[in-house]
């Protein structure tokens, strides 16, 4: 069989669960592991390009936020509780 079938559905289990790990919020970074990430050699531009995170981000229903700082942070409200609610039952 396709080794690559169920490829699409595990990164994404695994990258709610590192959003789940970190409170519901997180940076492109963070998500890269999870995500097709464009060779930056590719487009040797100053412009920062997050949109590898895109598909991750709808699927679970993220928003994106600027920090006074001026970074993109990925909230994910679902994921926040969640998260809240593993803590609770695990205390």
């Amino acid at each position: 069989g396709d080794p690559n079938r169920r490829l699409e559905e595990i990164r994404l289990n695994l990258a709610a669960q590192a959003i789940r790990d970190n409170q519901g919020a997180v940076t492109a970074e963070q998500l890269a592991p999870f995500c097709d990430v464009p060779d930056p050699d590719e487009s040797p531009s100053t412009f920062v390009d997050e949109s590898f995170v895109l598909p991750i981000v709808s699927q679970l229903d993220g928003q994106p936020r600027v920090t006074e700082d001026g970074d993109i942070i990925y909230v994910f409200p679902d994921l926040q509780i969640s998260a809240l609610t593993e803590e609770v039952n695990s205390s």
